[in-house]
């Protein structure tokens, strides 16, 4: 027996305990997906500079913390292709990634 067959026979006696102690913890299904949805807007504070003086700031889109949250999302929700096996792709997940981005696009 292969110590994965056995991680998983474990992970499945243990994971109504795990469930619960994660929901205990604070990190219910519902608080996760509302974190990643929270990610997915992420904005950061750009600051510009001269001669070692602040003078201006601007808040502009965390382009990499928001692909960070979406990449999350989709490997969550089993959509992930990893790279080379791109061909095994869901339809969802692929009407899921065209529309990254698009105002209201699901």
């Amino acid at each position: 027996m292969s110590f994965r067959t056995i991680g998983c026979q474990n992970f499945t006696k243990l994971s109504n305990k795990i469930e619960k102690w994660l929901d205990e913890e604070g990190l219910s299904e519902a608080r996760i997906k509302a974190k990643i949805t929270q990610g997915m807007d992420a904005k950061e504070t750009k600051f510009f500079a001269h001669q070692g003086e602040v003078i201006e700031t601007e808040e502009v889109e965390a382009l990499g913390i928001q692909r960070q949250y979406v990449e999350m999302a989709v490997k969550v929700k089993g959509m992930f292709a990893p790279v080379g096996q791109l061909h095994d792709i869901t339809p969802e997940a692929a009407n899921f990634i065209m529309n990254i981005g698009k105002k209201g696009g699901k």
